[in-house]
């Protein structure tokens, strides 16, 4: 299956990665973009993998999250045979919230 990243993905994960090289440096910033390649590889291969979060079974299209990291969520979901990767969510959001992020 072909992965795509949504613009809001994108803006998500380059913050994420900057925060990681200004915090921790090259070295983990790479480990973590190295997890996301990881995830993208599976996720292309099991597509049905990420669970159904609870806050988001009643939309009208299927939303499907991985953890990453421990604290963020790797929101996706899955059109035809492509995977779109919606947006990355630090979980300390409100989950009722989330809708409003995707």
């Amino acid at each position: 299956m072909n992965v795509v990243l949504s613009k809001k993905f994108r803006k998500s994960w380059n913050k994420f990665i900057s925060y990681a090289l200004d915090n921790y440096g090259e070295t983990i910033a790479k480990k973590k973009r190295d997890r996301l390649s990881e995830i993208v590889m599976r996720l292309s291969s099991f597509p049905e993998i990420g669970f159904i979060d609870p806050y988001l079974e009643n939309e009208k299209i299927v939303y499907r999250v991985i953890m990453f990291e421990k604290k963020y969520k790797l929101v996706y979901n899955i059109e035809n045979d492509t995977i779109i990767l919606v947006n990355l969510l630090d979980t300390y959001k409100n989950p009722k919230t989330l809708k409003k992020y995707l």
